[in-house]
């Protein structure tokens, strides 16, 4: 099939879950001998692929969007494919004015639920005129349905998405050690990975650990990721509040850097108490046999199932509980490592998710 995909961003000259996301799917499809071109931005770095059309674009924001929309557009026009996968719902405006039949993904529902009156009903109507709407679970499937009750029910599609298990999967203890090291860290360490924002709950995992510290001392917290905007003063003043008390704060975290993060960790964290979309962190982690803790929000519910230990969302004190049992319980801790390792290969890997892509792609050309 000769397929086009149709995104802001792609890896490695973005780093967002978008960017990685349409990587992932790009390259799994030309394995398969699919011929597949990406239109996209150039943002940062060239990519010497002839099928990962860059196109200029003004680097501001909001400025960006005439110059790739209508470079976009340029190329759906002039060329014939047998499907057109817009990754995400910006990216679905422009597959909307090419008149051409299209997939849309919606990774979460985050623009419809600012329900500005405009943009949501245009949105909204968008994504409704797709042949077919893919979600990375259920729950967002259920929660697109809330914000489009008139959209086909049999046209949303759930596809978990994927995790790289070339890249991402347990270390050594030597490069374990050696990292350490490096970091100048001795003992346990608690991870947290993601966007620094405040409904990551990260004053909760916070006021966690600080309660653990008076009965474990031998343990870090390691507070990985960029700051939201509205986050950099707060971000700021943790950094001198918490100075000296084993609380390190990275801020962003190159990707290839992401697998020793992981590796040295003896618990990850996740702790949003928002709607997520899916939750690739979790995954991640458990691809690289670190046990998870997770906020009990309904897509952690169904993406991790019984593979991590659900807390409600704003409980500091179930939370410290939570993090003391694994510290303290080796087999706990093994159990979760074992058990989170095999779940992850097995139900989130990139082939399994593009077998679904191929089998939806392959039925709606045949339709």
């Amino acid at each position: 099939m000769k397929i086009c995909l149709v995104s802001l961003g792609f890896y490695p000259d973005l780093t967002g879950g978008r960017a990685v996301y349409t990587f992932n799917l790009y390259k799994e499809l030309k394995k398969r001998e699919h011929e597949v071109e990406v239109l996209t931005g150039f943002w940062n770095k060239k990519i010497k692929d002839p099928m990962i059309k860059q196109f200029k674009i003004i680097k501001k924001r909001y400025l960006w969007v005439p110059l790739l929309f209508i470079q976009c557009l340029k190329e759906l026009w002039l060329n014939s494919y047998d499907i057109i996968h817009s990754v995400g719902s910006r990216e679905s405006i422009i597959c909307y004015f090419s008149f051409k039949k299209y997939f849309a993904t919606v990774h979460d529902t985050g623009s419809f639920e600012v329900r500005l009156s405009i943009l949501y009903k245009f949105v909204s109507k968008i994504i409704s005129r797709a042949v077919s709407v893919i979600v990375p679970s259920k729950t967002i499937k259920a929660r697109l349905q809330k914000f489009i009750p008139k959209i086909n029910e049999k046209k949303i599609i759930p596809i978990p998405n994927g995790v790289d298990m070339d890249k991402f999967h347990p270390i050594n203890e030597r490069e374990i050690t050696k990292f350490k090291e490096k970091l100048g860290i001795q003992g346990k360490i608690i991870l947290y990975l993601g966007r620094i924002s405040y409904y990551k709950g990260i004053e909760d995992i916070i006021d966690a650990f600080l309660s653990i510290r008076k009965q474990i001392k031998d343990v870090n917290l390691i507070l990985a990721g960029k700051p939201a905007a509205e986050m950099v003063n707060k971000y700021q003043e943790w950094k001198k509040k918490y100075s000296g008390l084993e609380i390190y704060f990275t801020g962003f975290i190159p990707d290839d850097h992401l697998i020793r993060y992981y590796g040295i960790a003896d618990i990850f964290v996740t702790y949003s108490w928002a709607a997520e979309g899916f939750g690739f962190t979790p995954i991640e982690a458990m691809a690289c046999g670190v046990p998870v803790i997770s906020s009990n929000i309904p897509v952690f519910r169904e993406v991790l199932q019984d593979k991590a230990i659900l807390i409600p969302p704003k409980r500091s004190d179930l939370l410290a509980d939570a993090l003391m049992n694994i510290l303290q319980n080796n087999k706990l801790s093994k159990k979760l490592s074992t058990e989170g390792l095999n779940y992850a290969r097995k139900n989130y890997n990139w082939e399994k998710s593009v077998d679904n892509y191929e089998k939806l792609y392959k039925k709606i050309v045949l339709d």
